[in-house]
């Protein structure tokens, strides 16, 4: 239910974009603490939104202002899951939790967020690995047999958080299956080289 809810939302979206000059699209989980749901401190989000090359004038292809989201004039943000502005994939998302039996949303255990050398090493707090998992098998669906697989054939989809934490990488790359992020991976190993 969640899945189909995910690709459902997310191809309506891409098919609606009307910019032709559209490089990137973000799919962004954020962690709010403060966002409560049914009881659940930490509920996350997921907004999705895209950038457009004429915001990036001048840029490189792997300058953070290009792939770091903070740095994006957004086009056309959409809430597929808040608590606040999209209340049914919320609930959705809150109805997957409860038949998957995913306990303590929202809660990460500070023992084992970090080596010993302070790399972060966690899977995100409960509840999050799992949605990013749902969000990179609908995406590589999209691209198989959505209305907008021809809009999004060659544009990198890019599953984050604001962190960009070391498993946005491999949900990225598995929802890009034919190289499409490539440059916002070359960006990611340079931030990791830093």
């Amino acid at each position: 239910m969640l899945r189909e809810y995910l690709y459902e939302q997310i191809d309506k979206y891409l098919a609606s974009i009307d910019d032709k000059d559209i490089y990137a699209v973000s799919v962004l989980v954020e962690n709010n603490e403060d966002s409560v749901f049914n009881g659940i401190s930490g509920f996350p989000s997921v907004r999705i939104c895209y950038n457009a090359e004429h915001n990036c004038e001048n840029l490189s292809e792997l300058s953070e202002e290009r792939w770091n989201i903070a740095f994006w004039d957004i086009c056309d943000e959409y809430a597929i899951i808040d608590y606040e502005e999209n209340i049914d994939g919320a609930r959705i998302l809150y109805d997957w939790y409860i038949q998957n039996n995913i306990q303590n949303v929202g809660y990460e255990n500070p023992e084992s967020m970090y080596d010993e050398e302070m790399n972060y090493i966690g899977r995100g707090p409960n509840g999050y690995w799992e949605l990013y998992e749902e969000l990179t098998l609908a995406i590589k669906e999209i691209r198989k047999t959505g209305r907008s697989k021809n809009i999004i054939k060659r544009i990198p989809i890019i599953i984050h958080d604001y962190e960009y934490s070391w498993y946005v990488e491999n949900f990225t790359l598995a929802a890009n299956p034919d190289g499409q992020a490539e440059n916002f991976l070359k960006f990611c190993e340079s931030l990791s080289a830093d």
